[in-house]
């Protein structure tokens, strides 16, 4: 849910073996840079999501040599948290009754 940390789970094979560093993008910011890490090994990377929303990650990685995999992109669904939905049900209800 927004507001909380989300965890997610990458993993890369690299052909040599070398270690690999992760190029994710996970909103409209640029790439964070995370590693490097031992190649074919899963890896867990958590996101705290500002707000609720329909989002697309893309996520390349990248070996102590610079060779680099294709990128590859997830799109996320992040809910509303509880109090999300009774604000925006609460904003409803004000439209209705207080028009401008």
């Amino acid at each position: 849910r927004s507001g909380e940390l989300t965890e997610y789970t990458f993993y890369c094979d690299d052909p040599e073996g070398d270690n690999v560093s992760y190029y994710i993008k996970w909103e409209s910011s640029c790439p964070t840079v995370y590693g490097p890490f031992e190649s074919s090994v899963s890896t867990p990377l958590s996101y705290l999501w500002g707000k609720s929303g329909f989002y697309t990650i893309s996520f390349k990685a990248v070996d102590t040599y610079a060779a680099e995999s294709e990128i590859v992109y997830f799109d996320i669904v992040m809910p509303m948290k509880n109090n999300e939905r009774y604000i925006s049900f609460l904003n409803y209800v004000f439209d209705i009754f207080y028009e401008k």
